[in-house]
């Protein structure tokens, strides 16, 4: 099976590099970030200039992301001050997330 992929330039710390942003099928099209972005700006501006849109529902959850933003902003600058917890807490995360695998596949 013949595949290919879609290339461009990802902003590194230093310079430009390539990165491979998706493989296709033959007859499949790829396409890059710049136009998968451009083509949900222009899915979005459709719905909303067709009344397809809860402006109600879309107030509420960019509220809610400015509100969480803020909340998670805090709660770094209070946690990062206190290395040894934040270690122990991903941790326990890591060792949860590995039990939850583990039993989950039995």
């Amino acid at each position: 099976m013949n595949t290919r992929a879609s290339v461009f330039p990802v902003p590194s710390t230093s310079r430009w590099t390539a990165s491979a942003i998706c493989r296709g099928t033959i007859g499949q099209s790829c396409s890059t970030a710049s136009q998968e972005c451009g083509l949900g700006f222009t899915t979005a501006a459709s719905y909303a200039m067709s009344g397809l849109v809860d402006w109600n529902v879309t107030a509420l959850l960019v509220a809610g992301g400015v509100i969480g933003t803020m909340a998670g902003i805090a709660l770094g600058k209070i946690i990062g001050t206190h290395k040894g917890l934040l270690e122990r807490g991903f941790a326990a995360v890591v060792i949860a997330v590995g039990t939850y695998v583990t039993l989950s596949s039995l």
